[in-house]
């Protein structure tokens, strides 16, 4: 009977070990999740070796490491494409690259993702460097690398375009070495790309990162169904077409799917007044197949005529427990933390003081997934640390803090503990900058005579 009850518990464990999918890196099943594959070199054409590991980058996603290599030709190559579910939102990165450190900088590149270096009019699509994980220095070397392979070839054939070729390869090299710098943009729609910030967790002194809501045509090249594309409220059961929906009294339901395991779930919406604010809404999602949970607020009102500036001094329990409205457009600021979260980055929270920083602590490793790891330097870890346990001290009120919300919108809010008489707490009402319409989308807008600027657009296209 020890015999058997030894056999199953053997059984179970194996069972348990060929379970894990995606195993951490440098764990003990991460050896047993290579693959090995023969697959035809592109090179050669003879029969070369592809092998695939399934992996969770701490911090990070899961993805699939594959690289192939041909014993022949010596021919290898490497991509990476990420397992993880379409993010609710695009990503763009803006790097101002100097050389030395700012070249070293990892990427995470997508496989939707496009990047450009404007000084050279240079655009890498999605097509041509699959997803990776590489530094911007590799990034470019790639480049460099793709147009050599065929230069002799093309000296044969097209001798102008040689030439041509071969100029832009010295720019390309030129540039790496370059004092001036130059600007690298990434985009991704999918939401699933990374560029360092060797400044973490303070602000990146040379770079940006915006999240943006991805047009229809890009939900579609996302292989999104243009149904599901845009949130839509759906009747209640044994509700007919003629019912009126009483948004302020009933919590509303419509489906959507799952930001974790990709299957449908329901999301509730409920809208509520705050008091000597405005209208919000809240939406919650929980997910019945993997048990994720999501909470997210919107603004129930249009974009304010101007933008807004809280600056809160918390000195006392009372004003960590202000009631705080960041929304989704809101830039959050802790100077004596020396960070800033640009717009978009924790979305749109109804919460406190206390709530908001506490959940900028939870999210520090995924804004920053290189701050932690094997791979990650012990002086930025130790860096890390040091900003972690500031932050608790400043959350046990060891010292006062400020916090600062700046949303161009107009659409957050800090509440007051005296109606009268607040000096805690200083509120700036703004004109905001032509950056800041441009991403709110106010640049291109036409709000008076709109009929006619379109009977005009109309009229000049057909004369052209």
């Amino acid at each position: 009977m020890s015999t058997s009850g030894a056999g199953d518990s053997h059984d179970q464990s194996s069972k348990s070990s060929s379970d894990v999918i995606f195993a951490p890196l440098g764990s003990d099943e991460i050896a047993d999740n290579v693959t090995c594959i023969e697959s035809l070199c592109m090179s050669c054409h003879e029969q070369g070796e592809t092998k695939l590991l399934l992996t969770k980058i701490p911090f990070y996603k899961d993805v699939v490491v594959s690289s192939f290599r041909c014993d022949l030709c010596h021919y290898s190559n490497t991509n990476i494409q990420s397992c993880e579910p379409i993010q609710n939102r695009g990503v763009r990165y803006e790097i101002k690259v100097k050389p030395g450190e700012d070249l070293n900088r990892q990427v995470v590149k997508g496989e939707f993702a496009t990047i450009s270096i404007p000084k050279l009019e240079l655009e890498i699509p999605k097509e041509s460097q699959p997803g990776s994980i590489n530094t911007i220095e590799g990034i470019i070397q790639r480049v460099i690398d793709g147009l050599t392979q065929d230069q002799q070839t093309r000296s044969e054939v097209d001798p102008e375009g040689f030439l041509k070729v071969s100029q832009f390869i010295t720019r390309l090299v030129d540039l790496k070495e370059d004092e001036t710098g130059f600007e690298i943009i990434m985009d991704d729609p999918s939401g699933n790309s990374f560029v360092e910030n060797p400044f973490a967790p303070n602000k990146d002194e040379r770079g940006s990162v915006s999240h943006y809501i991805r047009s229809i045509d890009q939900d579609v090249e996302l292989g999104l169904n243009e149904k599901h594309a845009r949130d839509a409220v759906t009747s209640r059961e044994g509700m007919d077409d003629t019912t009126e929906l009483d948004f302020q009294n009933e919590v509303m339901t419509f489906n959507s799917n799952c930001p974790s395991c990709g299957r449908q779930c329901d999301t509730n919406m409920k809208s509520i007044n705050i008091p000597f604010f405005k209208e919000v809404i809240i939406m919650a999602t929980v997910c019945d197949d993997c048990g994720h949970k999501s909470d997210e607020v919107k603004s129930g009102g249009g974009i304010e005529p101007k933008g807004v500036k809280y600056t809160c001094k918390v000195e006392t329990v009372i004003d960590l427990n202000r009631d705080v409205l960041k929304s989704e457009t809101c830039s959050l600021c802790i100077p004596e933390l020396d960070v800033e979260l640009e717009h978009g980055s924790l979305g749109g929270r109804f919460t406190t003081i206390e709530g908001l920083v506490n959940s900028f602590l939870e999210g520090v490793d995924k804004l920053a997934p290189f701050g932690s790891g094997d791979s990650t330097q012990s002086s930025t870890a130790y860096k890390f640390e040091q900003f972690k346990q500031k932050a608790k001290d400043l959350l046990d009120l060891k010292e006062p803090f400020t916090i600062i919300l700046d949303d161009p919108a107009g659409n957050s809010f800090i509440s007051k503990i005296d109606d009268e008489n607040d000096p805690g707490l200083t509120e700036e009402r703004y004109e905001r900058s032509y950056d800041q319409k441009e991403f709110l989308g106010l640049n291109d807008m036409v709000t008076e005579n709109y009929e006619e600027t379109t009977q005009t657009n109309v009229e000049n296209a057909g004369d052209t």
